[in-house]
């Protein structure tokens, strides 16, 4: 996995859990 790719991923997640933690 290139690290583009996983930060990516990583800011996806991030991103989901505030909408839900909201």
């Amino acid at each position: 996995m290139c690290a583009r790719r996983r930060t990516f991923f990583l800011l996806r997640r991030q991103k989901k859990e505030g909408k839900e933690k909201a």
